[in-house]
């Protein structure tokens, strides 16, 4: 892995003016790429016909809920033959629900802008400055051996604009077409479980309807059993009382003359 000082020499990032970039968005072995100023926005049924800017006015990309941006860096790459490298979206706009898709690795010998698809996942509108820091990216040589002796790559053709990308057709709301079947489905279910348990009610319901007469005549025909033997036991219990007991052998009549 290149660090910083390889990185400034071989002059592997560039302005699109040919000076070099800021030094702080530069790290120890890495650096930080930034929004470019062009885009297209895929967003509803339809995508944005034509190429947009979000250096002028206000200077703010938005992106919609659950829509896709094809964007680019505001820097150039200008890779030599035995260097390649690798990007991806930082942590701070992945954690914000942004979803970043291109290549991950950048061949030898490439020369100009990156771009790729970000992808709001969120349910919320999302902004993106011009020229804010959204990507790291880190070098590296292809044998993994030091780059003394590389010479920095001189094209003066690099690639600078989104045109060959957008004329390749990429379908426009896929991404909003997937979020509507997804809010169907999820309709779908909740009247099935409704469905379920409105069935499971009404069963319950004519189960109970036959099952507690059932229990109640058996609790009362108990309690009548109970409330007979314990009337059974107290008149017992009162003819007891009430029959003489034999008089006692008197003690004279028991001698012998």
């Amino acid at each position: 892995m290149l660090a910083e000082a390889e990185i400034r020499r071989l002059k592997l990032v560039r302005l699109e003016s040919g000076s070099a970039p800021p030094t702080k968005n530069f790290d120890s072995t890495s650096y930080n790429l930034c929004l470019g100023a062009q885009y297209y926005l895929f967003a509803g049924k339809e995508p944005t016909p034509l190429l947009q800017d979000c250096s002028t006015g206000t200077g703010v990309l938005r992106i919609p809920p659950f829509a896709c941006v094809l964007v680019g860096t505001d820097e150039l790459l200008y890779l030599p033959n035995n260097v390649y490298a690798r990007w991806g979206l930082k942590i701070r706009p992945a954690m914000s629900g942004l979803i970043f898709q291109a290549g991950p690795q950048i061949e030898p010998e490439s020369c100009g802008r990156m771009f790729g698809l970000l992808f709001n996942l969120s349910n919320s509108e999302k902004t993106l400055s011009y020229r804010e820091p959204l990507w790291s990216v880190d070098f590296a040589t292809l044998d993994g051996t030091s780059s003394r002796g590389v010479r920095p790559l001189n094209n003066s053709n690099p690639t600078l604009n989104l045109s060959a990308y957008t004329s390749r057709g990429i379908p426009g709301g896929s991404l909003n077409a997937i979020h509507a079947d997804y809010l169907e489905l999820t309709r779908q279910n909740s009247a099935k479980r409704e469905y379920t348990f409105g069935i499971i009610l009404i069963v319950a319901t004519v189960l109970a309807s036959i099952i507690l007469p059932l229990v109640v005549s058996s609790t009362v025909g108990a309690e009548g059993q109970i409330s007979r033997l314990e009337q059974r036991v107290q008149q017992l219990e009162s003819q007891a009382s009430a029959t003489p007991s034999p008089p006692a052998p008197s003690p004279t009549a028991s001698k012998t003359p």
